[in-house]
């Protein structure tokens, strides 16, 4: 089954089109999920000294490409979820 979407993640909505199948669109979700993780993990810490020191229009960026990251990752989900036949993944990509 096919899932198709446009984005809302962006700053202009519906630059993408999210086009794929279950497995493929679990995948992004998964590789999101771990980008996301990676990168939240320099913002506390003895990783977030580095973060804290930075300047304050660099951490709202950074801040910002997290909340879209999860704009994308909760789009992506709800893509998932709005299928008939509920046999969604988790969202948990462990």
């Amino acid at each position: 089954m096919s899932l198709n979407a446009k984005s809302q993640f962006t700053t202009v909505p519906g630059v993408y089109e999210v086009t794929g199948d279950k497995m493929i669109i679990s995948d992004q979700i998964a590789s999101r999920i771990q980008q996301l993780e990676a990168m939240l993990a320099m913002t506390f810490g003895e990783s977030g000294e580095s973060f804290r020191n930075m300047n304050d229009d660099l951490q709202d960026s950074f801040l910002w490409s997290c909340s879209s990251a999860i704009t994308e990752i909760r789009q992506l989900w709800d893509l998932l979820t709005e299928t008939k036949d509920g046999d969604a993944p988790s969202p948990d990509p462990a």
